[in-house]
């Protein structure tokens, strides 16, 4: 996935337009719609629409008209893995305490177990972006006051690689490890029914001639810089 570090042009189709925070998904009603399609400016008009961004989705699939508090739930239904670590492309989410409400943010890079960066809006952000936030977790609330939210989780994009690009300039069969679960992943995400295993067998190959022929590669089954090359094209989103 490409991060975001600039403000969405106009025509992005996952925020429409200025003010930002507005999302297709998202309804307003008559106390706080700026426009019959959208919402006011918040957390989470910016997150479902970077969300559904970097899914790579044609329409809104994943999270969608709810407030921060409710975030948990619905990934939970829509089937949505979650967890306490931060990955590329999630969602972090803190429950709101008292009156407060809660806070949503898209976790754009991983800078270490206790730092973040994040794309992110709200109601305090005077009709902008968050842009290049960095968060740290050094109260284990990343960076949130601990009076005011609380429980942070993360809900994970299933359409982002949740193993790092490969190391080895080819990757091909009798190979194990992560770099073929990374080749594997993208297989199944192009529509080839392997297991992700970390072996490349038989089948795993078979799925990459068929990749390879699919996209004019040389087939020879072996993943080395230039389908690796189409692979990243693929599935890295650009503005």
């Amino acid at each position: 996935m490409k991060i975001r570090t600039t403000a969405p042009t106009t025509s992005n189709k996952f925020y429409l337009k200025k003010p930002w925070g507005y999302n297709p998904c998202i309804l307003g009603n008559k106390d706080n719609r700026q426009s019959k399609h959208s919402v006011l400016v918040n957390c989470t008009g910016c997150e479902t629409g970077r969300f559904g961004e970097i899914s790579g989705e044609k329409k809104c699939r994943y999270l969608g008209n709810t407030n921060a508090e409710n975030y948990i739930a619905l990934a939970k239904k829509q089937g949505l893995e979650i967890g306490t670590t931060p990955r590329p492309g999630a969602a972090i989410v803190w429950q709101g305490v008292g009156d407060s409400a809660g806070h949503t943010a898209s976790v754009e890079k991983v800078i270490s177990e206790n730092e973040i960066q994040t794309f992110e809006s709200g109601w305090s952000y005077k009709n902008s972006y968050a842009l290049k936030k960095i968060r740290t977790n050094d109260n284990g609330n990343w960076g949130l006051s601990l009076a005011k939210y609380s429980n942070p989780m993360f809900i994970y994009n299933p359409n982002i690689e949740p193993y790092p690009n490969p190391k080895d300039a080819v990757v091909k069969e009798g190979d194990k490890g992560e770099d073929v679960k990374w080749v594997q992943w993208a297989m199944v995400r192009t529509g080839y029914k392997i297991a992700i295993d970390g072996k490349f067998g038989p089948k795993t190959e078979k799925a990459v001639k068929k990749f390879q022929k699919k996209y004019k590669l040389s087939v020879d089954g072996h993943v080395g810089p230039k389908t690796q090359a189409k692979i990243k094209a693929l599935y890295t989103l650009e503005d």
